[in-house]
């Protein structure tokens, strides 16, 4: 709600300022270096156009697109590797890796004797 100001309020402000004279203690820039600087205040770089925006949106989704082909190639490797295993009795590793499958499974698809033929 907008303050209403009576006439004595009004001239009570008036008087205040003309006792401290804020119009004298300006704090605008005074060296030239100062005012070259904000001379730029309302210069247009472009680092917000709506151009660079999509461009922007367009490397976050192909770095996590490569994020996510490392983790499927990661998890094949694994099943080839299981499947190896399986097929000419290579001794099992004793930690998979959890890393390969953290974007994809909240629980290891080799831990707790889970199958990973159901999983994939």
């Amino acid at each position: 709600m907008p303050r209403i100001w009576t006439d004595s309020d009004r001239q009570a402000a008036a008087d205040r300022a003309r006792l401290h004279r804020p119009w004298t203690k300006s704090t605008g820039p005074r060296s030239f270096a100062g005012k070259s600087i904000s001379a730029r205040n309302s210069y247009k770089h472009g680092r917000f156009t709506y151009e660079k925006q999509i461009l922007r949106w367009y490397v976050r989704l192909a770095a996590l697109r490569v994020k996510q082909l490392n983790a499927h190639f990661q998890h094949y490797l694994h099943k080839r590797e299981n499947e190896l295993i399986r097929k000419w009795g290579l001794p099992t590793p004793s930690h998979p890796d959890i890393r390969a499958f953290y974007p994809y499974f909240k629980i290891h698809p080799l831990s707790k004797g889970l199958n990973t033929e159901n999983l994939s």
